[in-house]
């Protein structure tokens, strides 16, 4: 495999990291994000899926420290609507910029994990980054891999970015959002029309299947505006949901069942 030339690579170490399955129509998301910020905490990365086609909604969110979860985990357990709610205590956060929407950059991390027999527990992809959720006692591995793969031009390998380019604590928390602003910031909007929401469930030995899809796609000068995915601790399948454009139908479709059939 050649080569993909990238902007640059973030990594975020040793955080905690939420699955939450309730039935479809609860305020999942509205619960988890206004309890973090009722303890002024932090979110690295929220996923969410209204509908994941069996009556379920799905958010995953990632924080500092399982205790983070704490006061949602409390409200979960409480609640009949809830069918899941589980926190891994221990993964890292990888994200590569940017990806101008090419769906064969995420597609090559997709096989890379793969083929080092790596279990995400899930992806969020921004306008500007691919982000990737995997446990921490595979960061190693993955790193490797993805320098073997990706061109990065601050940081030519992993051991030089080992060396030169792993932020620590103190780098880190310059870079968060702070609670004491009177008016929220944000950066901007972004809007999109056209798209047909994709939605694939997969045992995770099939994920490399995926990422070839993707790769495809990239090849035929497709654009992926949105991809996320999310899996359960534990669970031996993933499910991804993701953004092609409505006159790409067809040809995904085809795409699709060539290198997932049976799916």
């Amino acid at each position: 495999m050649s080569e993909i030339r990238l902007g640059g690579i973030k990594v975020i170490e040793k955080r905690a990291y939420l699955y939450s399955s309730c039935r479809r129509g609860t305020d999942l998301l509205g619960n988890i994000c206004s309890t973090l910020a009722a303890g002024r905490i932090n979110l690295g990365l929220l996923t969410h899926v209204a509908d994941n086609g069996l009556g379920e909604s799905i958010t995953a969110a990632s924080a500092k420290s399982a205790p983070s979860f704490s006061g949602y985990m409390l409200g979960a357990a409480g609640s009949d609507k809830c069918k899941t709610a589980e926190i891994a205590s221990d993964i890292s956060r990888i994200s590569i910029f940017p990806h101008n929407q090419r769906p064969e950059i995420t597609g090559s991390v997709i096989k890379i994990l793969g083929a080092a027999a790596i279990k995400p527990y899930g992806f969020g992809s921004s306008p500007s980054a691919v982000t990737v959720v995997i446990s921490s006692s595979d960061f190693e591995t993955a790193m490797e891999r993805l320098f073997n793969s990706f061109a990065f031009p601050a940081c030519g390998s992993y051991s030089e970015w080992q060396a030169v380019c792993r932020m620590d604590e103190h780098q880190l928390s310059e870079v968060k959002c702070s609670y004491s602003e009177q008016i929220i910031t944000i950066y901007g909007f972004t809007r999109q029309t056209g798209l047909d929401l994709w939605n694939v469930s997969l045992p995770i030995e099939y994920m490399s299947g995926f990422g070839a899809f993707l790769s495809e796609m990239g090849e035929l000068g497709f654009k992926l505006p949105f991809l996320i995915s999310n899996s359960a601790p534990g669970a031996k399948g993933i499910q991804f949901s993701f953004a092609l454009g409505e006159d790409r139908r067809k040809r995904a479709g085809q795409a699709l069942d060539k290198h997932l059939p049976g799916r």
